[in-house]
């Protein structure tokens, strides 16, 4: 039973963490300060949009997951297709400037 109390405890513990975290890279983008009740806010909020998200519904808890890995996803396309691909499509084949990423078992 005492195992079950600590999991729920670093479950909760975990998602304030990283809500702290979250808010203390964001202040360093900020051109003001933030001073505590600023921040504690700003956690609580971050905290509370999924889990109201959650609470409204199990569709709109997926959908808001789903929208945050797009987000999350889309920046890794983005640089993939910007500086990868240009540096491919340089060299005169694309095979040549990709065959390091591939397999070869004998080579």
């Amino acid at each position: 039973m005492q195992v079950g109390w600590f999991h729920l405890l670093a479950d909760i513990g975990a998602v304030a963490a990283s809500a702290n975290l979250f808010v203390n890279y964001l202040a360093a983008f900020l051109p003001w300060g933030l001073n505590t009740w600023d921040r504690d806010s700003m956690m609580a909020i971050l905290i509370a949009i999924p889990a109201v998200a959650n609470y409204v519904g199990v569709r709109s808890g997926a959908n808001l997951s789903n929208l945050m890995t797009v987000a999350k996803i889309s920046p890794l396309a983005l640089l993939i297709r910007l500086v990868w691909v240009p540096a491919c499509w340089r060299v005169r084949s694309f095979m040549r400037c990709c065959s390091s990423l591939l397999w070869r078992p004998f080579a």
